[in-house]
């Protein structure tokens, strides 16, 4: 019988881990999840699970008028080339600074936690070329961690369960490439989500309120960080895969929102 690969697709607080739980034995797989190389890399450098997802502003990111809008804790800047500052807002992201220029924002943007902007650090995240340098050396560690579980993964007689959004075909086969020098059955377990973004957003902010809660929480994810996979996702090509199995838990959400507010 080939070793079994499941690569599970869908957005966070969609069920994935429940689903897991209830379909897979105990100790008949080896969990893969990039969630828990996150949690362990930003437990190492410090940081909150949530500062794992943030980043600068893009390139491609100005606002409606064209500007790019950021914070600093550097000493106040009193000019910029073509910017100015917002003398009104002195909050606790910084001094507000607005300005045209991209150069001119990637030299005055500071995260009073995360530090400067740097050349993004992973290859693959090229949605993301510009980001903050505590963060992104902890993302380069939680990739290398991430790898060391694949390699146990690989080396084990059980089958395999890559836990991890994957809402791009490069993520999937990424994923699938670790395994590629393996006789294995490649499993998509797809997890449908449209229609239900309102209600997975909702959902995941108010599993921060339960931290003690492994069913629950703590852990959730900016709704920018949302609003990027929901934009990005691209539909699933069965081709790639030997077995496609469809979760629909999308009519559950509202009652499970429901539970939880109940509790808090």
């Amino acid at each position: 019988m080939k070793k079994k690969v499941y690569i599970t697709v869908g957005p966070p607080s969609i069920g994935k881990s429940s689903w897991i739980k209830a379909n897979l034995k105990p100790n008949s797989f080896v969990l893969v999840s990039s969630d828990d190389a996150t949690s362990i890399a930003a437990q190492n450098n410090a940081i909150t699970y949530n500062q794992m997802f943030e980043y600068p502003l893009q390139e491609n990111q100005r606002n409606d008028s064209g500007f790019y809008e950021g914070y600093t804790n550097l000493v106040r800047p009193t000019t910029l080339k073509e910017g100015w500052v917002d003398k009104a807002y002195d909050g606790s992201k910084g001094t507000k600074f607005i300005t045209p220029l991209y150069s001119e924002y990637i030299d005055t943007e500071f995260h009073s936690t995360l530090g400067h902007i740097v050349e993004q650090g992973l290859s693959w995240k090229t949605w993301a070329p510009k980001a903050y340098a505590l963060n992104n050396k902890a993302e380069i560690e939680a990739q290398e961690i991430f790898d060391g579980m694949v390699d146990r993964a690989k080396a084990s007689n059980r089958d395999v369960v890559v836990d991890m959004t994957h809402m791009s075909q490069g993520a999937r086969l990424r994923s699938l490439s670790y395994f590629e020098d393996q006789d294995v059955e490649k499993i998509c377990v797809f997890f449908a989500f449209k229609g239900a973004e309102s209600e997975i957003i909702e959902l995941a902010n108010i599993r921060e309120n339960f931290p003690d809660d492994p069913a629950v929480g703590p852990k959730t994810i900016p709704d920018s960080a949302f609003s990027r996979m929901f934009k990005n996702f691209e539909p699933v090509i069965q081709d790639n895969f030997d077995q496609l199995i469809l979760v629909d838990n999308r009519s559950k959400l509202r009652d499970f929102i429901t539970s939880l507010k109940r509790r808090l």
